[in-house]
């Protein structure tokens, strides 16, 4: 999305932090001795860009709001997607997390996130010194409390970077609930009629561009979306949250290793492990909604800096 927010010095940029996650898996890869597989086939979807490598690799990164990926309107960059299948994946999102077209960067983040899921498993995390716990998908504990929602306390004022599943998944549990996004506010407002007239979701305040940086000032808790790593939001939205007890990530295509985002300026990450590579492929190829083939198939989990405060941690038995 496009934020129009000049970046803060105290915050750095998504862009080093991607670059640090390639250096940090490089590392884990030669220090476990393994070797990454070549990419086999790219999924491009108007919320998603899914990747599947030859080792049963999945990786999963969320498109830029509003660009339909910036590729499915032009035939000769699907053209030039073919170049990249078959090179390592370590190559592919070298190559891609570089660029600065948002499509081109997606595929980036999605070879990051093929390349994580061997090191973001709960034993892989904990030995690494952060806070880990994970789920089986749909298990009872994780649908009445979803992981964003044992971050957050009852008096947090939580500040969301676009609007996506986990604002609904609060509805309730914090004082108060923003919501940034550039597009209009009856793209998701819900007019509802019955004994009276309303405007949902309730509880959902919805601001504009312009009143972006006082709302990210008083914020709590501010949670960033997926595509912030894909676009150039990532430092401008992070560096004025510079009151907030906590920042994070969150969504499907937040699967990545959380080291350099830790080292920087995040707190915490909630996602999925793609732990179930056949039905990855299948929703990749026949789903429309990817975070829907996720939250029913994958692990769910929650990662957090040990630092991190979090009064409003709802604690349960993680799963293994």
């Amino acid at each position: 999305m496009d934020a129009k927010i000049p970046g803060n010095p105290r915050r750095r940029s998504g862009t080093p932090a991607l670059l640090l996650t390639l250096e940090r898996l490089k590392e884990f890869y030669s220090a476990a001795e393994a070797r990454p597989g070549h990419l086999l086939t790219i999924g491009f979807k108007p919320r998603w860009t899914a990747l599947t490598g030859s080792g049963n690799e999945c990786g999963l990164a969320a498109a830029v709001p509003g660009t339909g990926n910036g590729i499915t309107e032009n035939p000769l960059e699907i053209i030039k997607v073919r170049e990249l299948v078959g090179r390592s994946l370590f190559e592919v999102a070298e190559t891609c997390i570089r660029s600065s077209r948002s499509w081109e960067k997606s595929v980036g983040v999605a070879a990051l996130s093929a390349l994580s899921q061997r090191f973001i498993g709960c034993a892989s995390i904990r030995k690494r010194g952060y806070r880990a716990q994970c789920w089986k998908p749909e298990e009872e504990f994780s649908r009445r409390y979803p992981a964003i929602s044992r971050v957050v306390a009852a008096d947090d004022v939580v500040v969301f970077a676009g609007f996506c599943r986990e604002v609904r998944d609060l509805a309730g549990l914090c004082r108060e609930v923003h919501v940034l996004d550039p597009g209009p506010p009856e793209t998701y407002q819900t007019i509802l009629v019955g004994n009276d007239i309303s405007q949902g979701p309730p509880g959902v305040t919805l601001h504009p561009c312009e009143e972006y940086r006082e709302v990210l000032r008083s914020a709590d808790v501010v949670i960033l979306p997926a595509s912030a790593l894909a676009d150039t939001t990532y430092a401008g939205l992070a560096g004025h949250a510079k009151n907030a007890r906590l920042i994070g990530l969150s969504g499907p295509g937040c699967s990545i290793i959380p080291d350099a985002f830790f080292s920087l300026d995040v707190d915490f990450i909630t996602s999925y492990r793609f732990t179930d590579p056949q039905q990855f492929t299948m929703a990749m190829i026949h789903d429309s909604d990817m975070e829907y083939s996720a939250r029913t198939t994958q692990k769910p989990f929650i990662l957090m800096r040990p630092e991190a405060a979090r009064p409003g941690l709802r604690e349960g038995k993680p799963g293994s």
